[in-house]
């Protein structure tokens, strides 16, 4: 499925365990509770898909853009997200436990209640982000 066009696609609750979904264009897309492990998302395009309580442990998606994506009480734990652009996502109660997010751009994100316990966040830019509640111990 890699650079699979699934714009607005309803994928709600789809296992997608280990796809490969590389430069895939998931625009709008609702991905509710969808499963996401080790799938390699790296350069998707997620702008503004609603993906309440996906799970994307130890998923890839270094250089996607998250632009907007609602990911409420997401799981992204063990994820990497190097290069990903994530202005304005909603990340409320999402667990990033060890994920990577080196050179991730965060700007105006909302992180509120989110455990980033262990992440790595090397030159990420968190310009006006809410982290109010966020755990960044470790």
């Amino acid at each position: 499925m890699s650079g699979a066009n699934l714009r607005k696609a309803d994928l709600s609750n789809c296992d997608l365990t280990g796809c490969n979904l590389t430069g895939a264009i998931l625009t709008e897309a609702v991905l509710t509770r969808t499963v996401f492990t080790q799938a390699d998302l790296t350069d998707a395009d997620l702008r503004e898909a609603y993906m309440d309580r996906a799970r994307l442990e130890q998923a890839y998606l270094s250089g996607a853009n998250l632009s907007g994506a609602y990911l409420h009480s997401a799981r992204l734990t063990g994820a990497v997200l190097s290069g990903a652009i994530m202005t304005r996502a909603t990340l409320i109660e999402a667990d990033l436990s060890r994920a990577i997010m080196n050179n991730t751009t965060l700007t105006a994100a909302r992180l509120n209640g989110a455990r980033l316990v262990g992440a790595t966040l090397t030159s990420a830019r968190l310009n006006g982000a809410n982290l109010i509640g966020a755990n960044l111990s470790g």
